[in-house]
């Protein structure tokens, strides 16, 4: 700076004026919407500055904090969270990003199961407004129905099993158990000798009897209804071959003299 006075005297003061280097702060993450059980958000500082080093302050936004670079960080509560970092360089300047994380609540697995009868029941999910729904019976039998009617053909304990998922795709899985007493209309072992083989099957599979005589045939899906059925007179075997069957468990009614049995066929 130069001063001038009016009898043309002159003066210069020199001053050396410093500007830092401000730094850019800017933050990379691996995704902007997690589901309740997998939220580990993976943080990157992707600062920069021309001359110096950078130091990084964050906040995740739950209370928790960390000055690391790179931050794999798990989230315990569901909602919105604000992740403010906060880029430093060597000479105080700082600069700020954020970012918005999303962690969506898991989806509510839970159901309700009512009996129709001894064998036949109905799955209701207690939210029935999800995107998905996968059932399976513990038979080998499945369903996608939001609330399914199931009938089971041999009696014991069953494992159901529900999967659930969101619009979000986050996806959760319950259980269940139920128990078969009764199996309505299934009378086994009623005519003597009689094997059917191979089983499980592709739907092809012969049935050998001790005795000739007239037979009725009738195949029945999980859901009771008739898939199936043929009159034949036999001598000792019957060469049976189904097409375009689904997999799943069927029962096969052999009425034969008045005499009906029934087994359990297994497509697979």
């Amino acid at each position: 700076m130069a001063l001038g006075g009016q009898n043309g005297c002159s003066d210069t003061v020199i001053q050396t004026v410093s500007v830092n280097e401000h730094p850019i702060a800017k933050i990379m993450v691996n995704d902007s919407l997690f589901c309740e059980d997998s939220a580990v958000v993976i943080l990157q500082a992707q600062s920069s500055i021309v001359n110096g080093n950078i130091a990084n302050n964050w906040n995740f936004g739950d209370g928790m904090s960390s000055v690391l670079d790179s931050v794999n960080h798990t989230y315990l509560d569901t909602g919105k969270m604000e992740v403010v970092m906060v880029s430093i360089s060597d000479s105080s300047c700082t600069d700020t990003a954020r970012k918005t994380i999303t962690i969506v609540p898991i989806p509510d697995n839970s159901f309700v199961t009512a009996a129709i009868n001894s064998s036949t029941y109905t799955f209701t999910p207690t939210v029935t407004t999800y995107a998905n729904y996968e059932w399976k019976f513990g038979d080998g039998n499945t369903s996608t129905q939001t609330a399914p009617t199931h009938a089971y053909v041999q009696r014991g304990s069953q494992i159901v099993e529900l999967s659930v998922a969101d619009k979000y795709s986050c996806v959760s899985i319950g259980t269940g158990e139920v128990q078969i007493e009764e199996v309505s209309g299934v009378e086994l072992n009623q005519i003597e000798g009689m094997s059917i083989f191979p089983n499980p099957n592709k739907g092809a599979f012969n049935i050998h009897f001790t005795n000739e005589g007239y037979v009725k045939l009738k195949l029945i899906n999980n859901l009771g209804q008739k898939v199936w059925n043929n009159e034949a007179q036999i001598e000792n075997n019957e060469n049976v071959e189904i097409n375009n069957l689904s997999k799943g468990v069927y029962i096969l009614y052999i009425e034969m003299n008045t005499v009906v049995n029934s087994h359990k066929i297994i497509v697979n």
